[in-house]
Formats: C-alpha cells, sequence, structure tokens
C-alpha cells in the first residue's frame, strides 16, 4: 500500500522561516505570508511523520523510503542553496 500524507504550511511570521527536510538535510526558506504544501510520498503505513517548530522554522522528519517534496502552487519547488556554517 502506498502512503501519502499531505499539510499545509504558512509562515505567518514577519521573517523568512527555514524548512529543513530530515534525513536529507534540505533547506527550504519560506518568505512571510508564503503558503506552501509539504507532501510525503511511500514509505511503510506503519511509518510517521514527524514535525519539530524551532524559533528559525520547521524540521520535517521522513521516514525510511519515503519521498518528502514541497509544492508552492502545487508544483514542486527545489531545495535553497546551502549556506556554509
Amino acid at each position: 500500500m502506498r502512503v501519502t500524507q499531505k499539510f499545509s504550511y504558512t509562515n505567518r511570521t514577519r521573517h523568512k522561516q527555514l524548512v529543513i527536510v530530515e534525513p536529507w538535510a534540505w533547506e527550504y526558506w519560506i518568505e512571510p505570508d508564503d503558503p506552501v504544501d509539504v507532501e510525503v510520498r511511500g514509505g511503510s503505513p506503519e511509518g510517521h511523520l514527524e514535525i519539530e517548530q524551532t524559533t528559525q522554522g520547521l524540521i520535517i522528519h521522513g521516514w525510511t523510503g519515503t519521498l518528502v517534496s514541497i509544492l508552492r502552487d502545487g508544483e514542486e519547488i527545489p531545495p535553497s542553496p546551502q549556506l556554509p556554517r
């Protein structure tokens, strides 16, 4: 059985928020008032999505065998370029 989960996220702050998709460390900067959808596909039915709220945004944890996509207006957006830390 194919598992699909989807939820919407809107940055309601006045600052850019960082959404990180783990375990791949994909980073997406979400502008103020910018709505996106998070879609998770595949994986085992026993798996579950884990979401952490931080002061800078969200961390979304997929599970083994999942594909996580961030969509804007129904189109998948690529991860933001990662800056050196």
